[in-house]
C-alpha cells in the first residue's frame, strides 16, 4: 500500500517536471530549474538570472525557496504557468468549447436557430434594441426568411429585445440562445383526492399485462365521478377530472424494474433493464472530475448579534469528486441555490491546494494538502448552472473538456450519488436537525427545525473533518484509501495547475450597451471610474458608433462584466487590448465586498424606511440600519424568510464580508453630539440616474445628467441573475420575498 504518512511528499506538478518552465508567483516571473533536496527548490529569477530567494514572512529574511512556499502560492491562486519548458504556451491545444455539436444543440431547442437567424439579420440591417422600427423589421424578416420553417406566428419585439440580452447581438451564439422554458419540473396542480385516485390507477396499471393507459384513465374517471356524487350530496364542489397526460406522467414516473417485472415478467424485465455498457472511467487522478449538487438533509441556523440561533432551512452542497481515486477535490456549502457562480467557486477550489486544513491532519497526512489540481475533463448533469454559456466558456478557456451525463440517468454519476449517501450515514444522520422523509417525521412527531443548533460555519468544519476521515478510510470501490490512490497516481502522472484568472472572468455577468463617459460608468446607483479611464475612453470612443455618441461629451456604449459577489468593481471591455479593464467604485468603503443581493436589499430597505441613499456615508448608515432591523425581526419571521435573510447575510462566497465602520458621538448638554471624523459630502450629484418623483409643472422628468443611464431594465446573459426584474420585498417587513426552492416543498409536506 502507498505510504501516505511520509513527512513531505514531492510536489508532482506536471509543468515543473522539466527545467526551463517559466511561471509567475504574484506576477513575479521565475524559471524552474529543479529541486536541491530536503524541500529546497532551485528557482531562477527571470529578470536577473540569479537564484531566487523569497522573503520568509516569519523572519523577514530572504532564503532559498521551499516547497511549502510554492505550495502556498498554488493554494492562494497566485501561481500560474507562463510558458512550458519547450517554449509552448499552456493554453495551446485546449479542447473545443463543449462536446455538443450543432445537431445536439438544435435537438435540445430547435427554435434556437430561428433566434440566431433573426438576430443576425437584424444586426446586418443595423437594428438594435432601441430602434423605433424594430417591430416592423422583425415582421418583415420573419415572413421572408423564417415563416416557412417555423410558422407564421412571429415573436413580439419585446421578446426579440430579450433575446438580444442573452448573447452578443453582433455575433449571436447558438448555444447561448437555447431557452430553458419547460425544462424544470412543474408544480402539482391536482387535488389531493384526485391524486390518490390517479395513484391507485397507476398501481392497478402495473398489475396486468393487458392494461393500457386509456384503461387507467377510464377507471380513474369512474372513481372521481362517484366521489363527485357523494360530494354533491354533502354540499362540496365537484372534483375536476384529470387529463390523460396526468395519468401518463404518473405511470411513466413509476416505471422501474420491479413494476416492469410485475407487468411483463422477469425475462422481459431483464432484457429491458440490462445495462448498455461501461460508464465513465478514468485511469489516473484528475483525468475526469464529477461535479454535482444537492440539498443537505440537515437544518442549519443563522445567528443574531446577540448570539441567539434560529433555524434557516437546509443549505446546498456542491461537490467535485475525482473518479480515478474517489478523492473529494473541491466542495462549497452555502444557503445560496446552485448557480454559475457557485459552480465556478467549486472549480476554483478544485485547483487550490488544501493548506487550510488543521495542523494535526497536515502533520500526520501531508498528502491531504495536495488533493488539488487542474482536471482534464469535467462531467456534470444538465442543470442550468452547468449548461450556461458562461460555464462552458470558462472551462474551454481553462483548457478543460466539459461533458454532460445522460438525462435521468443517475448511474452516470453513481460515484457522487454514493458519496452523498456516505455523507448522510457517516455524519448528517448523527447531527441535530437531521431531516428524514416528511411522512416518517410526521409519524415520529419530530420537527428538525426545533432541534437545529449548527451554524453553516460549524457545519463546514464537520464536513471537512468527515472528508479528511473519508480520504484515509478504505474505499470498497477501489480497494484502497482514496488518499493513497491519489498519491500513487500523481507520482506516475503529475498534476497540472489551474490558472484561476482564466475562469474567474467567465463567471461574471455580461451587460451590453452600458454608457461610458468622462465620469465613468453608472450602474445600480453606483459610479465606477477608479482605474485607467483614459485608455478605456481612447479605445472605445474612437471605435464606437456615431449614433451612440453624445454632443460635446466623450461618451460611448461599452460592454461590461458585473461580479454579483462584489459590486465594488466592474470590468469594462477594451477593444484595443482585447481584454477587460477593472474600474472600482467611487464609494469603495461601502461597495467593496458587498454582494449584489446585499446592495439591492439595502436600496429597497432605504426606500421603504424613507432613508437617504446618495452619499457613501448615507449608504453605510442605511446598511447598518437594515442589519439592526433584521436582528429584530428574525425571531418572528418564517423559516422560508430566514433562508432569504441567510442568503443576504452570508456575503460573498469565498471572500470575507465587508467591514463597515460605524462611529458614535457622545451627547452634549444641548442635545447634539461632537463632530466625528468622516468623509465630506460628494462634490457632484450622485443620483443623476434617478427620476424625480415630482417634476415641475408642465415639465416631463426624463432622467439625470448627460451620462446617466436611465434604462432600468438591465438584462443578463442567462448565467445568474435577472437584472431586468425588480426585487420583490414584503411591505410589512421590508425584506426580500425569498424565491421558492426545495425546502418550500419539504415544509409543505411536513406541515
Amino acid at each position: 500500500m502507498t505510504d501516505i504518512l511520509r513527512h513531505q511528499p514531492p510536489l508532482h506538478i506536471a509543468e515543473l517536471q522539466k527545467p526551463g518552465t517559466i511561471f509567475a508567483v504574484d506576477d513575479k516571473r521565475l524559471v524552474w530549474r529543479g529541486e536541491f533536496g530536503d524541500g529546497e527548490l532551485n528557482i531562477e529569477d527571470f529578470d536577473t538570472g540569479q537564484l531566487y530567494r523569497p522573503i520568509d514572512p516569519s523572519t523577514g529574511i530572504r532564503q532559498v525557496a521551499q516547497s511549502q512556499w510554492l505550495q502556498k502560492a498554488i493554494a492562494d491562486g497566485t501561481f500560474r504557468i507562463i510558458a512550458n519548458a519547450d517554449g509552448s504556451k499552456p493554453e495551446e491545444g485546449k479542447p473545443p468549447r463543449m462536446e455538443r455539436d450543432r445537431d445536439e444543440t438544435l435537438k435540445a431547442d430547435p427554435y434556437a436557430e430561428a433566434r440566431q437567424t433573426l438576430l443576425r439579420a437584424l444586426h446586418e440591417e443595423g437594428f438594435d434594441r432601441s430602434h423605433k422600427e424594430l417591430d416592423a423589421a422583425v415582421e418583415r424578416i420573419w415572413k421572408t426568411k423564417l415563416a416557412e420553417r417555423f410558422g407564421e406566428k412571429r415573436p413580439a419585439a419585446s421578446t426579440v429585445c430579450e433575446w438580444m440580452t442573452w448573447t452578443d447581438p453582433t455575433l449571436p451564439s447558438l448555444s447561448q440562445l437555447i431557452s430553458d422554458s419547460g425544462r424544470v419540473q412543474r408544480a402539482k396542480r391536482l387535488d389531493p383526492l384526485v391524486q390518490e385516485v390517479v395513484d391507485r390507477c397507476r398501481d392497478w396499471y402495473w398489475e396486468d399485462r393487458g392494461r393500457q393507459i386509456k384503461d387507467a384513465v377510464a377507471r380513474g374517471g369512474t372513481g372521481i365521478i362517484r366521489l363527485n356524487v357523494e360530494r354533491h350530496a354533502q354540499g362540496f364542489p365537484p372534483l375536476k377530472l384529470p387529463s390523460r397526460e396526468a395519468y401518463r406522467r404518473t405511470i411513466r414516473a413509476s416505471e422501474c424494474r420491479e413494476n416492469y417485472e410485475r407487468k411483463f415478467g422477469k425475462v422481459a424485465a431483464e432484457r429491458y433493464w440490462r445495462p448498455s455498457g461501461l460508464g465513465a472511467s478514468a485511469r489516473y487522478a484528475l483525468e475526469l472530475v464529477m461535479i454535482d449538487d444537492t440539498v443537505l438533509d440537515v437544518v442549519a441556523c443563522i445567528q443574531s448579534r446577540g448570539g441567539r440561533r434560529f433555524p434557516a432551512g437546509r443549505p446546498y452542497l456542491i461537490v467535485a469528486i475525482d473518479l480515478a481515486t474517489r478523492c473529494v477535490v473541491g466542495w462549497v456549502l452555502s444557503f445560496k441555490p446552485p448557480s454559475v457562480h457557485t459552480a465556478f467557486e467549486c472549480l476554483k477550489r478544485v485547483g487550490r491546494d488544501k493548506t487550510g486544513l488543521s495542523a494535526d491532519w497536515l502533520a500526520r497526512y501531508p498528502v491531504l494538502s495536495q488533493i488539488a489540481g487542474k482536471p482534464g475533463s469535467v462531467l456534470t448533469d444538465n442543470g442550468s448552472n452547468y449548461t450556461a454559456g458562461a460555464f462552458q466558456d470558462g472551462l474551454a478557456e481553462a483548457g478543460i473538456t466539459l461533458s454532460y451525463a445522460a438525462i435521468r440517468a443517475p448511474k452516470a454519476k453513481a460515484v457522487v450519488e454514493r458519496f452523498f449517501r456516505t455523507l448522510v450515514t457517516w455524519l448528517l444522520a448523527k447531527l441535530p436537525g437531521h431531516t428524514l422523509d416528511p411522512k416518517k417525521l410526521r409519524q415520529l412527531g419530530y420537527d428538525p427545525a426545533t432541534k437545529a443548533v449548527l451554524l453553516v460555519s460549524e457545519l463546514e468544519m464537520l464536513i471537512q473533518e468527515f472528508i479528511n476521515t473519508y480520504h484515509i478510510s478504505l474505499h470498497s470501490g477501489i480497494g484502497e484509501q482514496p488518499a493513497a490512490a491519489w498519491l500513487r497516481s500523481i507520482e506516475a502522472h503529475p498534476r497540472s495547475v489551474l490558472d484561476e484568472r482564466k475562469i474567474e472572468m467567465m463567471g461574471y455577468v455580461t451587460l451590453h450597451g452600458r454608457r461610458l463617459t468622462t465620469n465613468g460608468v453608472r450602474w445600480r446607483g453606483l459610479i465606477y471610474r477608479m482605474g485607467d479611464m483614459k485608455s478605456l475612453l481612447d479605445a472605445n470612443v474612437s471605435q464606437g458608433a456615431m449614433k451612440n455618441r453624445l454632443p460635446d461629451v466623450a461618451a460611448c456604449n461599452v460592454k461590461i462584466k458585473i461580479d454579483p459577489e462584489n459590486v465594488g468593481h466592474i470590468w469594462v471591455w477594451n477593444p484595443i487590448l482585447n481584454s477587460y479593464v477593472e474600474l472600482r467604485s467611487t464609494q469603495d468603503d461601502y461597495a467593496w465586498g458587498l454582494t449584489l443581493d446585499q446592495h439591492e436589499q439595502a436600496k429597497a430597505w432605504a426606500k421603504t424606511a424613507t432613508l437617504a441613499f446618495n452619499s457613501e456615508e448615507e449608504r453605510i448608515l442605511a446598511l447598518d440600519a437594515l442589519n439592526e432591523f433584521i436582528e429584530q425581526v428574525i425571531p418572528d419571521v418564517s423559516v422560508r424568510e430566514r433562508r432569504a435573510i441567510a442568503r443576504t447575510a452570508q456575503g460573498p462566497i469565498g471572500t470575507p464580508e465587508p467591514d463597515v465602520p460605524i462611529l458614535h458621538a457622545d451627547g452634549r448638554h444641548d442635545g447634539l453630539g461632537e463632530i466625528v471624523e468622516h468623509d465630506d459630502a460628494a462634490a457632484e450629484k450622485l443620483d443623476g440616474d434617478v427620476k424625480p418623483s415630482r417634476p415641475a409643472k408642465g415639465v416631463t422628468a426624463t432622467g439625470g445628467s448627460h451620462d446617466a443611464d436611465s434604462r432600468d431594465a438591465d438584462k443578463n446573459d442567462g448565467t445568474a441573475f435577472d437584472f431586468g426584474q425588480a426585487p420583490e420585498f414584503d411591505p410589512q417587513t421590508g425584506l426580500f420575498v425569498p424565491p421558492e426552492d426545495d425546502d418550500e416543498k419539504y415544509e409543505q409536506e411536513y406541515s
